[in-house]
């Protein structure tokens, strides 16, 4: 079993709205990764249009083959476009309109409201499944809401959450910091709270996974990929490169060659 590869072309959009100019083309950019054997495309639509446009978004739709991820905040705005262009996916992410790229992940227990307003809006996108992966390499110890309040809060909104404790068994290694500065590393147990990993799998109708190494990791990527797949019709364009010129050239200017010699030093008589 092989890791997925999403590759993410924010930075050419980047690019091309520093240059202000329509070259690099992200389209062109999607279409190179996927010839080269990338599992889909990742892009992020921020409020304030920095890199990523809406007609990219519209384009890509259209043109990406494999699987196309929107990044965006939980904003209606967002959730409007993600309606009408139906990403593959939509990855609810924070935005700060001082970072200079996305600073970290969302915190969806303090922001619960926001995030339930938008997934209920997403629902209009007609799909046989809607889950959420939770990665968690220790305790619970941020947010005013518990997690199970969570689940049961997923779970009404008809969400399988796949839920992964992150790390390996026992001990391991755990950077110290002093002054902002990594120092060196100290063995610290490791503390996954399984057991309410376990149950908010179990209210969701989801699973739950042990992951200490990457092999079991990419293992558990793979399955949840064979158990969440829909049907979709998908419009398919194909770039097609005209390569018969570089064969015909040469044979039509031998072909020239032999006429104009003809009428000249190698003329035939009658």
């Amino acid at each position: 079993m092989t890791a997925r590869l999403n590759v993410n072309i924010d930075h050419v959009a980047t690019v091309r709205e520093a240059r202000r100019a329509p070259e690099p083309s992200v389209l062109a950019a999607a279409m190179i990764c996927e010839h080269a054997g990338a599992d889909g495309i990742t892009i992020h639509l921020r409020g304030d249009r920095r890199h990523i446009q809406d007609a990219d978004v519209t384009l890509l739709r259209q043109a990406v083959t494999t699987y196309l991820n929107v990044e965006m905040a939980a904003t209606e705005e967002m959730v409007k476009i993600a309606i009408a262009t139906r990403p593959d996916a939509v990855s609810l992410v924070p935005e700060s309109p001082n970072e200079i790229t996305t600073e970290g992940g969302l915190n969806v227990r303090p922001n619960l409201a926001i995030v339930r307003a938008a997934v209920n809006r997403l629902r209009e996108l007609k799909s046989k499944s809607k889950i959420i992966i939770l990665m968690t390499d220790g305790q619970n110890n941020a947010g005013k809401l518990a997690p199970l309040t969570v689940a049961e809060a997923a779970q009404t909104l008809g969400i399988k959450v796949y839920t992964i404790g992150v790390g390996m068994r026992g001990m391991a290694p755990m950077p110290v910091y002093m002054g902002g500065q990594k120092v060196g590393y100290r063995q610290e147990p490791v503390d996954i709270d399984e057991v309410t990993l376990q149950k908010i799998a179990d209210m969701t109708r989801g699973k739950y996974y042990r992951a200490d190494n990457s092999q079991k990791f990419q293992a558990i990527y793979a399955e949840i990929d064979k158990l969440e797949k829909t049907e979709a019709d998908i419009k398919k364009y194909t770039h097609h490169d005209e390569l018969f010129a570089w064969i015909v050239s040469p044979g039509l200017a031998l072909l020239l060659l032999e006429v104009l010699l003809r009428h000249t030093i190698w003329r035939r008589l009658p």
